[in-house]
């Protein structure tokens, strides 16, 4: 069921994170840290909409279930 979703995928970067030097490892992770500012950014717009429509419902009584 999930395994179209390009978050189930397993990543070819961090394959052999076990064989890695420790320098390489760190390297690696924070490569693929950086990722998530750059993804985020893109969607900012999008996110503060969807935090305004959370807001805007909560003042009207309405709950938020995650």
């Amino acid at each position: 069921m999930l395994e179209h979703l390009t978050t189930e995928t397993r990543n070819e970067k961090t394959m052999n994170l076990d064989e890695m030097s420790i320098f390489d490892f760190l390297t690696t992770m924070n490569e693929e840290d950086e990722k998530v500012a750059s993804a985020i950014k893109k969607e900012l717009s999008s996110i503060a909409k969807a935090v305004e429509a959370i807001i805007e419902a909560k003042k009207q009584g309405g709950a938020l279930f995650i």
